[in-house]
């Protein structure tokens, strides 16, 4: 296999969903609690990736079987333009599951065995979001699952291993890094709502339509600002962190996706605009608590 097969099959684009809770909740560790670890970030970040890739290949793969992938995007798939076969592909789904094992009992080792916990939820997300009679990126709760586990469960887990903390306030401040990630799942269900519905998925797009859960999509991206209204208010933030994220939020963004009436012309303008508002939050955000 190549490395550009690998890259194409790992889609390393879709990363940021999984690398920002780690880089705001070390960030998170160090400014309320004094603790960073550079080799934990970079293990970390490592383990993150190889979480990420494997979901990545594990999608592409049940897709492939139902037939869910659309002739018009074959070539945006390893597995779907022939470029790596369904027994490489596994091996190499194997050995990425593998490897992040091996960090998460690392960490279950050196720090709690609790974090075993935490793994085991994960990986069972992991392998029924897209696996078994029911899988969850076929439901309405694709979204809120993945926003969960990522973006509440890998930040609090994050602060723990930098900083041996875990507390409500610990939970509440990955609440706006939820809001992302949902509404990051939510625009790619959005953008392929037409596709799913041919392969009988019944995703929040589909049971609400796709004006109504553009609508919704806004409600989630804004809702990372009136949350972080509400984290101030309890004094998980300064004031001068609000304003910064007051000020630098993508606003005309969001107008601008709300105004596109063609789907082809929100289906990059959907992912597009998530990952600039998700990366620039969280970017302002993490400078802000240095500072």
């Amino acid at each position: 296999m190549t490395l550009k097969t690998l890259i194409k099959l790992a889609e390393p684009k879709t990363f940021s969903a999984s690398l920002l809770p780690v880089f705001f909740g070390s960030a998170f560790a160090y400014a309320h609690y004094g603790f960073f670890n550079l080799f934990y970030f970079v293990l970390l970040c490592v383990g993150m990736m190889l979480v990420q890739g494997a979901t990545n290949m594990i999608n592409d793969y049940f897709d492939y079987k139902r037939m869910a992938d659309q002739s018009d995007r074959a070539d945006e798939k390893a597995l779907a333009s022939g470029e790596v076969t369904l027994l490489k592909l596994k091996q190499t789904i194997f050995i990425f599951v593998a490897a992040a094992l091996g960090i998460g009992f690392y960490f279950s080792a050196t720090i709690n065995w609790w974090i075993l916990a935490v793994i085991a939820v994960a990986m069972t997300v992991l392998m029924t979001y897209s696996t078994g009679p029911k899988p969850i990126c076929y439901t309405p709760f694709g979204e809120l699952a993945a926003g969960l586990v990522m973006g509440m469960g890998i930040t609090s887990t994050v602060i723990f291993i930098q900083s041996g903390t875990f507390n409500g306030l610990t939970i509440l401040i990955a609440l706006p890094t939820v809001c992302f990630i949902s509404g990051l799942l939510l625009a790619n269900n959005l953008a392929d709502w037409q596709a799913d519905l041919l392969v009988g998925r019944k995703t929040s797009v589909i049971l609400l339509g796709p004006e109504k859960a553009s609508k919704l999509w806004v409600a989630l991206m804004l809702s990372m600002l009136l949350l972080s209204a509400v984290l101030t208010g309890i004094g998980a933030y300064s004031v001068w962190v609000l304003i910064a994220l007051i000020l630098t939020f993508p606003y005309r963004q969001l107008v601008v996706v709300l105004k596109a009436e063609k789907q082809r012309e929100k289906k990059g303008l959907l992912m597009g605009t998530t990952t600039i508002v998700g990366l620039r939050y969280h970017a302002v955000l993490i400078l802000m608590l240095l500072i």
